[in-house]
């Protein structure tokens, strides 16, 4: 045997080595590629769920909102959080087999057949109000005229 030539045995792991290096660059680039593509597809949750904040009374608003539509998921109304400046309001979703504890329940809304939305009616003294629907995102609602 010639010094420096490696048998079967020794080159084995190797080129085990390379292969898995090679399938994790690959992989990695794609995960790269993919999350570069959500960052141009992403849209507004105010936009997507067609979210609207009118004035119900001199003390209450009402939040108006359409998410996605889903025979599994329910939206049963909004957990609200104030600190007299900033009203953050999360819609949260979850199974229709469980009960989830809201704030303030919601009232599903709509003629028969029709698409429906939900309706929340939450206190309000004038703060900036944050919405997110139960995730990361969270983005400001004006009052709609």
């Amino acid at each position: 045997m010639v010094m420096g030539a490696r048998t079967a045995k020794q080159w084995l792991p190797t080129a085990f080595k390379a292969g898995v290096l090679s399938l994790l660059v690959m992989f990695n680039s794609a995960c790269v590629g993919a999350s570069v593509e959500k960052e141009v597809d992403k849209v507004s949750l105010v936009d997507a769920w067609n979210i609207k904040m009118t004035r119900h009374d001199a003390n209450h608003v009402l939040i108006s909102y359409q998410p996605l539509v889903s025979s599994a998921i329910k939206y049963p109304g909004a957990n609200i959080q104030s600190d007299g400046k900033t009203l953050r309001v999360s819609l949260p979703k979850c199974l229709v087999t469980r009960q989830c504890q809201v704030t303030v329940p919601s009232a599903v809304k709509g003629p028969p057949g029709a698409e429906f939305w939900y309706e929340v009616v939450v206190p309000y003294k004038g703060e900036t109000v944050l919405v997110d629907g139960d995730g990361p995102v969270v983005e400001e609602l004006r009052l709609s005229r």
